[in-house]
């Protein structure tokens, strides 16, 4: 079984993130804040390091074992069909066609534009003058 380092990665992202937040919030403590704050939030904060420490040597020990992988993701969700088949067989894909229209096309009918350009030219005055 091969361990996916950017999952992996991706945790220890977010342990770090939480190591900020407790680092921070004990600096924003005072002597107003509860007595229970700033030790519970040393002790959270060691425990946040020290997790992300032995998440740091499991990935080493993963690498140096071989039992990690990365993962090859699609650059983007357009091209993950084709990469897709790419990657199973390179000569199988083939260029997407142009899209076919599925709603017929409608008559076009008198905008405003030819209805006002008939009215000035008198074509329709015109026509109704000779019938």
């Amino acid at each position: 079984m091969a361990y996916n380092l950017d999952d992996l990665d991706q945790h220890m992202a977010n342990l770090r993130s939480t190591l900020r937040f407790f680092t921070d919030s004990l600096e924003r403590t005072d002597h107003n804040s509860p007595d229970w704050l700033a030790p519970d939030l040393i002790s959270l904060r060691n425990q946040s390091g020290r997790l992300q420490e032995s998440m740091q040597n499991f990935r080493a020990q993963l690498l140096t074992t071989g039992l990690a992988e990365k993962k090859v993701t699609p650059p983007s969700r357009a091209s993950a069909l084709v990469w897709k088949l790419t990657s199973a067989d390179p000569q199988a894909v083939e260029q997407p066609s142009k899209p076919r229209r599925l709603v017929p096309s409608l008559p076009r009918r008198h905008t405003f534009t030819s209805f006002a350009t008939s009215t000035i030219t008198g074509s329709d005055a015109d026509r109704g003058a000779e019938s």
